[in-house]
């Protein structure tokens, strides 16, 4: 998403990236010049600019308004799978399974540095708020931290499964990760501590992120739903579905729901003993309430951000 939460860029099997107009869904353009799939795109701090990274290696940059290439950066010797904008616009970091991450000037497109020490593919990149540090996940099962300044590997956090997703907290103060060992873990970046490990009916967790308050995290996984823990606590509070256009659910660890009349011909419970299961319109009179799942999204959207 644009930073102001208007466009959606996605990158796909076909090489292209597409923009998105988030309010009505109408396709704004579609940028061409990857050769392959395109597996990470990321909006720059202003909104003006996107990167994509993909499998023909390459990291690209492109103008949003116009659709315009503005410079390809080479130098992974492997299909770039992640990528992200420093807080300042001023750097973007790719992650590669050539098992490097690297950091470039976007003004110029030159090669900042290569940061070494992975033993696999790297997964997932992110910068800290402050845009001190990278976190890069692997699959050689650890999450790593490095300085941006020197280059410097700052601690590697081990205790995954292959880490395929990472992501700093508002605050900059921790680290969350998602692995294939269906985890989500949380980490204390000053001393690397680990914080808590948070699991769930998810599978492999594909992506992990912070809200924009630091009250929560999400993670979306293989199962094909999105999960919300308590930030502090690691509380799940929150289960989230959506099959389709206009089918959605929201379910709370209790049993009571929310969702669209669509959303409705998906739910179904069946009991842990006697495997006895009973359909949605049987369960409305009991666990439909939308008034409880608007109050407990209430408790975690209606702070203020953390700055």
């Amino acid at each position: 998403c644009s930073p102001d939460g208007e466009l959606i860029a996605s990158g796909g099997g076909d090489g292209l990236i597409l923009i998105y107009r988030k309010a009505d869904g109408r396709l704004l353009r579609a940028l061409e010049g990857h050769t392959s799939l395109v597996s990470s795109v990321a909006f720059s701090p202003d909104g003006e600019s996107v990167v994509s990274g993909s499998n023909d290696r390459s990291v690209r940059l492109w103008e949003v308004k116009t659709g315009r290439a503005l410079r390809t950066l080479e130098g992974h010797t492997s299909w770039v799978s992640s990528v992200a904008f420093s807080p300042d616009g001023e750097r973007v970091a790719s992650g590669s399974y050539d098992n490097s991450v690297r950091l470039w000037e976007v003004k110029t497109g030159r090669a900042v540095r290569a940061l070494e020490g992975h033993t696999s593919g790297v997964s997932s990149v992110a910068f800290s708020p402050d845009g001190e540090r990278v976190a890069s996940g692997s699959e050689d099962n650890s999450v790593r931290l490095w300085e941006v300044k020197t280059g410097r590997a700052v601690r590697a956090l081990e205790g995954h499964t292959s880490v395929s997703s990472v992501a700093f907290s508002p605050d900059g103060e921790r680290v969350a990760s998602g692995g294939d060992d269906n985890s989500v873990r949380l980490w204390e970046v000053e001393t690397g501590r680990s914080i808590r490990t948070m699991r769930g009916n998810l599978g492999p967790v594909n992506a992990v992120s912070f809200s924009p308050n630091g009250k929560y995290l999400i993670a979306a996984g293989s199962a094909g739903r999105l999960q919300f823990w308590d930030a502090e606590t690691g509380e799940t509070f929150l289960y989230r579905y959506a099959f389709g256009p206009g089918e959605w659910l929201d379910l709370l660890p209790d049993g009571r729901f929310d969702a669209s009349p669509e959303g409705m011909r998906y739910l179904c419970y069946t009991e842990r003993d006697s495997l006895k299961s009973f359909t949605a319109e049987s369960l409305v009179k009991e666990f439909y309430d939308p008034q409880a799942v608007q109050e407990v999204l209430a408790r975690y959207t209606s702070a203020p951000p953390i700055r």
